[in-house]
């Protein structure tokens, strides 16, 4: 069950939107935007007042890599793992990300919060190298030399 405030906050962004003329998905995204995820809950809050499907826009939230159904850190760290990233060395990136936060794929690093990772759909930055993204900041040609000085932004 989720924390009552949470679930507030994700109804009041839903009615704004929804007054405002906006789709559900665009509920979701401001609700991912606030609260740095979507739950469960909270769809299908957003699929009550927007009077639609819960589970079908679940299963879009599902789809676009946008969002995270769970709670995670509060640095989210995604990395591509579409073929030409992957053919690039998204393991060694991977590796040196855990070896930076001491997390793997779908952990928490901390008790306090402060990383999640995440594979991720193609980013759509085949010509720029491997791609990562923190958050929303983007950083393309990331190498395994190169994570611990991105990284460091976040500490």
């Amino acid at each position: 069950m989720q924390n009552g405030s949470y679930l507030d906050k994700a109804a009041d962004i839903a009615q704004n939107r929804k007054e405002s003329g906006a789709s559900a998905l665009a509920a979701l995204a401001d609700i991912q935007n606030t609260e740095h995820y979507v739950s469960e809950e909270a769809v299908k809050k957003v699929a009550e007042i927007f009077e639609t499907d819960s589970e079908l826009l679940l299963r879009q939230a599902r789809f676009f890599h946008v969002f995270s159904t769970q709670a995670g850190g509060k640095y989210k760290i995604r990395c591509c793992n579409g073929p030409c990233c992957t053919a690039r060395g998204r393991d060694r990136i991977m590796e040196e990300i855990r070896k930076v936060t001491g997390i793997r794929e779908g952990e928490i690093t901390s008790k306090d919060g402060r990383f999640s990772l995440e594979g991720s759909g193609c980013l759509q930055g085949c010509a720029s190298g491997l791609i990562m993204l923190v958050n929303d900041d983007r950083y393309s040609h990331v190498t395994a030399e190169n994570v611990a000085e991105i990284l460091k932004k976040y500490q």
